[in-house]
């Protein structure tokens, strides 16, 4: 990889990719494949429409699985339908200042956001359209505390550290069909992003377990996760395609 960076124009403020999301059929198979590697549950919760639960692997990185419920139809239906199991849905940016700042920070960069929610006095969200991102939603997100405080006020056991022998997520690989465009709205989430001298780049946050690499596509969108220790694979109802390093 090069040293050629992109400093970031206007980034959110203490930006850090907190985690990656993949939609499932079965949310409990999928929690069960990743405990049974050593990941260890952080906490998920379920609403009308859809639920969810997040593991931490053996480098800190968080993976959540969502899935449908028997309650009202709703989006991660339409999601499986068109997909399948096993595909990213999206990823989350975590925010430091409050969701209003990050939305106009990203508003003077051109990047519009939608389904912006601060009815809940936790967690606020917005969304990055897949249009923008490329094949995939990104989340911008506001939490008044950590993973444990949001396990207490749920009644869950507070998260533990992982095993560090358990697999670890290194990066969530993606392709895109304009590089510098995809390299301007990561870079405008918070990314310091690095040139990997094929035409492609790798974005990171501070304190950020894992990265997104983007490498030149016909398409645009996920193509996998990179997690050395497990056998490269297809797609599965548990678990998205595992690339080698």
């Amino acid at each position: 990889m090069t040293t050629v960076t992109y400093p970031r124009g206007m980034p959110l403020t203490e930006a850090v990719l907190d985690h990656v999301a993949i939609a499932v059929d079965d949310v409990d198979a999928a929690v069960s494949h990743w405990l049974g590697r050593g990941a260890v549950p952080v906490g998920g919760g379920e609403a009308p429409a859809f639920r969810s639960e997040q593991v931490r692997l053996g480098n800190g990185a968080k993976l959540e699985l969502i899935g449908r419920t028997t309650g009202e139809p709703s989006f991660i239906d339409g999601y499986l339908e068109r997909f399948g199991p096993g595909r990213v849905h999206h990823v989350t940016i975590k925010v430091g200042t409050s969701l209003a700042q990050a939305i106009e920070e990203l508003d003077a960069e051109g990047i519009q956001t939608v389904d912006r929610n601060e009815s809940y006095p936790h967690w606020h969200e917005a969304f990055v359209r897949p249009s923008v991102v490329g094949g995939m939603i990104v989340q911008i997100a506001w939490a008044s505390g950590t993973d444990a405080d949001f396990a207490e006020r749920s009644g869950r056991p507070a998260p533990q550290s992982p095993d560090p022998a358990a697999p670890h997520l290194l990066a969530l690989q993606m392709t895109h069909v304009d590089p510098p465009a995809a390299r301007a709205l990561w870079s405008a989430v918070g990314a310091t992003v690095t040139d990997d001298g094929n035409g492609g780049f790798e974005a990171q946050w501070p304190a950020s377990p894992m990265v997104v690499r983007v490498a030149p596509g016909e398409r645009s969108g996920p193509v996998g996760l990179v997690v050395p220790g497990l056998a490269p694979g297809e797609r599965t109802d548990v678990a998205p395609v595992l690339l080698g390093v």
